[in-house]
């Protein structure tokens, strides 16, 4: 448990600086550029859980549909690749993506050398679609 507590809090502090890194990088020479906020951080934390727990159903608070994390975490990088070419509003869609990928490859290296575990193969296992309703869950 403590190593698990551990693995999480070096996660989410690092994730808060290697996600801000693409915008870092696009932005330096920008002086009216302003980024701030621990979104990257979070989306590094929900796309570990992603890959923890692909059948496990999300959903976007309000919406009564929610869907598998798997096809949750796909459709949330689609759509934040697609915000991000855009440019539209104030939002940086690009630390969504970088922290989400990064949470993906943090927690694979961690299952690897902590516990000798193939997270990418175990995710694959885990992703069983027998019905429709292995897909969609209505309701809150």
């Amino acid at each position: 448990m403590k190593i698990g507590f551990i693995s999480f809090i070096v996660l989410y502090i690092s994730s808060l600086a290697i996600s801000i890194l693409p915008s870092y990088f696009k932005q330096k020479n920008n002086k009216s550029y302003r980024g701030l906020g621990a979104s990257g951080a979070v989306s590094s934390i929900v796309f570990a859980y992603v890959l923890v727990n692909p059948m496990n159903f999300m959903g976007i608070m309000f919406i009564p549909v929610m869907l598998p994390a798997f096809l949750f975490g796909i459709i949330f990088l689609l759509v934040s690749f697609y915000l991000d070419r855009k440019q539209t509003g104030r939002i940086n869609h690009s630390a969504h993506i970088s922290g989400g990928i990064y949470g993906l490859l943090y927690m694979i290296v961690v299952f690897f050398t902590l516990e000798d575990i193939n997270l990418p193969a175990l995710f694959l296992d885990r992703i069983k679609i027998d019905s429709i309703s292995d897909l969609f869950y209505f309701g809150i």
